[in-house]
Parts: structure tokens; sequence; C-alpha cells
């Protein structure tokens, strides 16, 4: 993906940048800026927003303030958009960090239409309350952008973003942003808010399931469908690991009356590109009906021949008093960006509501 994302710093970029700058600022060196390509195929994606954020700041007039408002009204040109605007955020978070209320301001803008979610971070690290009671404000914003924004851009562990050490140490700060949001109208908000709970849970999940339970308990009929799905999408690293009472939130026992029965993994061997394929029954053995959440664990080999797993989702479903349910799962060795396969002895289990219940082994070569 990232590959693909680069491509958008193109010639195509530099022109409408330029024609959005020059338009609102004609002394702007739209010659000079369209020449920059060549400067840019030689870089990832990241550096090339960091590049045309640079040469912004060497184009634009001296004085943040003046330059800063060049930039916010080119976006009334409607020429730039999107992740054109990108060496804009990364602009503001470098030259205007000492301009807070400026900078925040423009962010909010920018944020309605590209996300300022990267941006906000360099100012909640140097100005932890002063920025959290702006983000506090933006989450009663009419727009939803701006909305969604106050919950994303303090998440503790932002994927692209840097961490905000001192939230996940001490995440109380960003739940009162996330009690504003959490019945918010739109699923996009809510989204952020789950994930945004997600993080948080892999360093404190008490907390996490604590405030949910208490956000279901003030649901009332209203709220109800939208905190269930919440509850759910927060608590999926916590229900992965087993954590009871994640898994009690979601009406699951981590103590089910099941067996698992005929558990195979074939075949024994085989190469980068081949499957995996497993099959197995679950039979209840209770009285009454019981919810299961099923998931199987890979534990893969690493480079010092020891292994690690990971989880993967298979069903959540209910199993009648007695009754057996089938299952059947084919899990493809591959190359991805985010593991190194190595050669050696892996391990596939079933998990069901937090318990691992069998073991199968197959020989990577």
């Amino acid at each position: 993906m990232a590959d693909a994302l680069k491509n958008l710093y193109d010639q195509k970029l530099l022109k409408r940048m330029a024609s959005a700058l020059s338009e609102v600022w004609p002394q702007f060196d739209r010659k000079h800026f369209e020449t920059l390509m060549p400067r840019l195929d030689k870089l990832e994606m990241k550096p090339r927003v960091r590049l045309l954020r640079d040469e912004l700041q060497k184009l634009l007039p001296d004085g943040y303030s003046r330059a800063l408002s060049i930039l916010l009204k080119s976006l009334k040109t409607g020429k730039v958009s999107s992740f054109d605007l990108w060496p804009y955020t990364e602009f503001i978070q470098l030259y205007g960090i000492e301009d807070r209320e400026r900078s925040l301001n423009a962010l909010m803008e920018i944020t309605k239409l590209f996300t300022a979610e990267w941006a906000v971070r360099p100012f909640l690290t140097k100005y932890p309350k002063e920025t959290l009671k702006f983000l506090e404000a933006c989450a009663h914003d009419k727009d939803v952008h701006v909305r969604r924004w106050a919950s994303e851009g303090s998440r503790p562990r932002l994927p692209w973003g840097e961490r905000l050490h001192s939230f996940v140490k001490d995440p109380t700060p960003t739940l009162k942003i996330l009690e504003i949001l959490k019945f918010d109208e739109e699923l996009y908000v809510r989204k952020s808010v789950s994930n945004h709970l997600n993080d948080i849970a892999k360093d404190h999940p008490a907390l996490v399931v604590k405030t949910l339970s208490r956000w279901k308990n003030t649901a009332g009929a209203k709220h109800a469908e939208k905190i269930d799905w919440t509850i759910r999408r927060s608590l999926r690293t916590l229900i992965k690991e087993g954590h009871v009472g994640a898994l009690g939130l979601i009406g699951v026992s981590d103590q089910a009356k099941v067996e698992l029965i005929g558990f195979k993994a074939v075949p024994a061997k085989i190469k980068m590109g081949e499957r995996i394929e497993f099959q197995f029954q679950v039979r209840s053995r209770g009285s009454k009906p019981q919810k299961l959440v099923v998931d199987y664990i890979v534990h893969f080999v690493k480079a010092n021949k020891a292994t690690a797993p990971k989880v993967f989702k298979l069903k959540t479903v209910e199993i009648p008093a007695s009754g057996v349910l089938d299952f059947s799962k084919s899990h493809h060795i591959k190359p991805i960006t985010t593991r190194v396969y190595y050669p050696g002895i892996h391990h596939v289990e079933i998990q069901i509501n937090g318990r691992v219940l069998g073991r199968q082994s197959f020989r990577l070569d």
C-alpha cells in the first residue's frame, strides 16, 4: 500500500499544488515547484511528503502566519484535496509548533478535506492540556471529520503516527473525548472510538472493560445497538487473548462446556505459497445453548528457531445443547510485508472462548 501511495506524489500533484498556490499568491515560484519530480522519484512516500513540506517553506513568504494564510486560502480553489494536503499538515506540525492556537485551528479546517490525525500529535506532546481541551471542543463539532479527528488524533498507538507515550501510560485524559463521542450517530466516528479503546486495551484492559460496561448500562434502548457494536470492535484484541472480563461483556463464558473432536491439519509438510488445511468438530457437553468464540492460532517460527503465536478469527457462533458443529479452514502461507517466514516446525491451535483445546503441527520447508 505504501508503494501505491507514494505514487500519489507525482507530476500531476505538483501541478495541482502549484496552480492552487499561485492562484492565491501570484509570487509563488510555480516553475521551480513543478521541476521537483526527479527528486521525488528517488524517495519513498514519507520522504516525498517531507520534501514538499520543506520546499513550501522555502517558496512561501517568511513568517509562519503569512505562509499559513496562503496555504489555507489555496484550499478554497478546489484544486487540492485528500493526500495532496499531507505536506500542508506536515508544514503546520513542524513550522507551526510554537503557534499552537493558530496551528490547531488550521488543522481543524484541513482535516475536513484530509485527516490531520498525525499532525496534531506533536501538539499533544508539547501542549497536552491545551490540545486536549481543543479536541474536546472538536468532539462537539457538526462536521463528522472534525469529530472523528478528535478521537483518532489522540489515540495512544495510532498507526503511522508518533506514539503518545504519556497516554500509553495513563489514557484517562483522552477518555473525556470518547465519552462525548460514544453514541455518535456516525459509524465513521464510532469506529475511531472503538479503535482508540482497542489501543488502550493493550496496556489497560481492565479500564476498557470497565468503561464499556458503564456505557452499556447507560445506553438504553436508543443506543443499545451502537454500543454493542462498539464493544465487539473495541474488545477484539482482548477477546483473542481470552480476557475473562472482555468475554463476559459479550456474553461468552471462558468455561464453555465443549470438547474438540477430530482435529486434523494437512499436509504435514508444505512449501512457501502452499496452504495448510485443517478441520475439526466441536461438541457441546452442556444442557443449554452456549455462545462460542472460535479462533485459531498459528505459532510461526522465528529467526532464533523459537515460535511466536498469531491469533486469527474463525467464527462466533451459538452451539445448541448437546449439539455438534463442523469447522474447516485453509490458511495460505504466502509472502506478506508484515511477516518473515522461516523454515521449521509450526503449530496450529484451536482456541474456544480463550482456551486452547487442541494442537497440530506442520513443517514449512
